[in-house]
């Protein structure tokens, strides 16, 4: 031992280097221990030397740390030791008070003539010390022991200071090592239970998956075995389902039906679609009560032992039966059942409770399925209807077309009959006057052929060639204008083609080859059109337009009226031609404005109407000339069409 202060200073110094080098590595208690009891031993005399530690609780002790020379199973295999004991006693009050304790040979001596103390086990030490392992707030969580069995032994004041020093030291490390244990064994726990949280939520994740995968299967196209397999899949993402079977059931039947079934005991074949009486097994018994099962064979037996099961049929060696029910508006259509034949895979109530929760969103799938495959007969029988009807409304199409063909054919038929007599007027005009005027030659001829003419009668041929030239000429040039009116608009509307025109100019054209049919009767028909208002639209079209509104106002508007008037009034607003034409003639009711449009309406219905006028009106405005119509009117009030269309038709018609 060291014989001097300074030296034994210099130990201890040496010995806290020692410790702070252990903590700094994070080395074990043992290394810690094994540390100072090396330097106790430096000190003094630590042959004897050991450490005590106590629970959290500070209800029990045990040996951390011992090195004895004379009592070495003294604390051998001890263990946890309670604080109340007896045994260790010395140990124990150290602990309990946090003080520390020196004791003597003769207390020793003392105790073993004490008839009411238990006498010290082991060899008896000459002189024993002992110092609590003092935490942060003055609470013992140990206890630091040496003890010599020389008789000349004696720990001095000094050795006394020295190991409470080195005391605390160890039980700062002992806490530090504690608080690091504390929060080790926190975060240990802290992580289970996050990877608990974590195994739920996946769990929880994936069961949801599985329900909105099941919640789409209604929608899939297929029969029910084949959803019954995308089925099986999506719940073998949930548990083991190596033998997997769906069963339909109708209540009113004595048999239930596999709509899907795989087990590996049938080596890849199936019994799907196979039919099994209804009554026994646990599949019926699924199907009577509407209620799950989870079943080994034991419990199986007690079933049958019971009566609640006549028997099992199919394969009776499963480890685990699990059958959960699918019932739809309160009645059982169904069972799915999964088994296993291997100890190594097990159904646990958990497991039950999941499948019957798959289960209900399944019987709502199933619902959607049967209501599809119900709706799908329906539809079927739907279209074969509509085709039917289809076919009809196309023959009814071809009919109302091909009555609008020949409507504006005999339109444009009316149209040739009317300029053809309107243009015998001048031609027959210009045969007359070339009559005479062939007569008036051959007079002139003839008295020549007799000898020379007269200044009279010179003067009366001449009088009559040009009498009879102006006729020809303003008679001709009367037929030729209507022509080439005629011309112009019949060209526009067999061709049907786009160009710009004047619309003052185009509807004067339009008029004059409609004057035929307005001589019937006194109709003044009114133009009102900026001069210059040039448009790029199907001039057949619009020709065709204001012929049928011309024509239902001179046939519907003013029969029975001895004079009517027409109005026709083009404005420009933007790019937008405003075109408003307006009879004074017998109008409408309500009832006919509604219907004014439709195809085969009209008043004229068995006195040559064919109720289309109207309509080629509409189809040719909202059509080829991209514009909307609008009527209005009254009984007795005329009638007033407010149309408008695009000044410039921005892409050529299809339709």
């Amino acid at each position: 031992m060291p014989d001097n202060r300074l030296s034994r200073l210099e130990v201890v110094l040496a010995m806290g280097l020692a410790i702070d080098r252990v903590q700094a590595s994070n080395a074990g208690l043992d290394e810690l221990l094994a540390t100072v009891h090396q330097g106790v031993s430096k000190l003094m005399d630590a042959r004897n030397f050991y450490v005590a530690l106590c629970d959290e609780a500070r209800e029990r002790f045990r040996f951390a740390y011992v090195r004895d020379a004379l009592n070495p199973d003294d604390f051998a295999e001890q263990g946890w030791i309670s604080l109340d004991t007896e045994k260790n006693a010395l140990t124990a009050q150290v602990i309990k008070s946090a003080q520390p304790l020196l004791v003597d040979g003769e207390w020793f001596r003392e105790r073993a003539k004490s008839a009411v103390l238990p006498a010290y086990e082991g060899v008896t030490p000459n002189h024993w010390m002992g110092l609590p392992l003092l935490r942060y707030g003055g609470q013992a969580v140990g206890a630091m022991v040496v003890q010599t069995y020389d008789a000349a032994g004696i720990y001095s004041s000094e050795d006394q200071a020295l190991f409470k020093l080195l005391a605390n030291n160890v039980a700062a490390f002992i806490e530090r090592l504690q608080r690091l244990t504390r929060l080790e064994q926190a975060v240990k726990e802290r992580t289970q239970s996050l990877e608990a949280e974590i195994e739920e939520r996946r769990r929880a994740e994936a069961l949801q998956h599985a329900l909105f995968r099941i919640s789409s299967l209604s929608a899939d196209e297929g029969d029910q075995t084949t959803l019954c397999a995308k089925l099986h899949t999506i719940i073998g993402d949930l548990l083991p389902v190596k033998n997997f079977y769906v069963a339909e059931h109708d209540p009113d039947a004595a048999f239930f039906r596999m709509v899907y079934y795989v087990d590996e005991t049938w080596r890849g074949l199936s019994r799907t679609n196979e039919l099994f009486p209804y009554g026994d097994g646990l599949t019926s018994l699924v199907l009577r009560t509407g209620e799950a099962l989870l079943l080994d064979q034991q419990q199986t037996a007690e079933l049958i032992r019971t009566g609640h099961l006549k028997r099992v049929l199919g394969n009776q060696n499963y480890v685990h039966w699990l059958g959960v029910p699918l019932i739809m508006e309160a009645q059982t259509i169904g069972v799915i059942v999964t088994q296993s034949y291997e100890a190594s895979v097990t159904y646990s109530q958990q497991d039950l409770e999941l499948l019957n929760f798959v289960a209900q969103h399944v019987s709502e799938a199933f619902g959607k399925v049967r209501a599809r495959l119900a709706l799908q007969l329906i539809q079927d029988k739907l279209v074969q209807r509509n085709q039917a009807l289809g076919e009809a409304l196309a023959n009814l199409q071809d009919a109302q077309g091909e009555l609008v063909r020949q409507e504006r054919l005999a339109s444009l038929g009316a149209l040739v009959a009317g300029v053809a007599h309107e243009i015998n007027t001048p031609l027959g005009v210009c045969v007359t006057a070339t009559s005479h005027l062939e007569e008036e030659l051959q007079v002139a001829l003839e008295a020549q052929a007799r000898g020379p003419l007269s200044e009279e009668h010179l003067s009366q041929f001449f009088e009559s060639a040009t009498d009879a030239v102006r006729i020809l000429k303003s008679n001709t040039q009367r037929a030729a204008k209507l022509i080439n009116s005629f011309k112009q608009v019949s060209v526009d509307q067999a061709s049907g083609e786009m160009r710009s025109v004047n619309l003052a100019e185009y509807l004067n054209e339009v008029l004059a080859t409609l004057r035929p049919n307005l001589k019937s009767k006194p109709v003044s028909v009114n133009i009102s059109c900026p001069p210059d208002f040039n448009i790029d639209t199907y001039p057949g079209a619009l020709a065709q337009v204001i012929t049928n509104l011309v024509m239902n106002s001179v046939i519907h508007g003013f029969e029975g009226r001895a004079r009517g008037a027409i109005n026709i009034e083009a404005l420009r607003d933007g790019e937008t031609l405003h075109l408003q034409y307006s009879d004074d003639g017998n109008g409408t009711d309500e009832t006919g404005l509604k219907k004014i449009f439709d195809p085969f309406y009209t008043t004229k219905r068995g006195t040559g109407g064919s109720g289309l006028g109207a309509h080629i009106v509409y189809n040719l405005i909202t059509g080829p000339l991209g514009g909307r119509v609008q009527v209005s009117g009254a009984t007795d009030q005329g009638l007033h069409f407010d149309i408008r269309m695009p000044i410039k038709v921005a892409t050529p018609y299809s339709g």
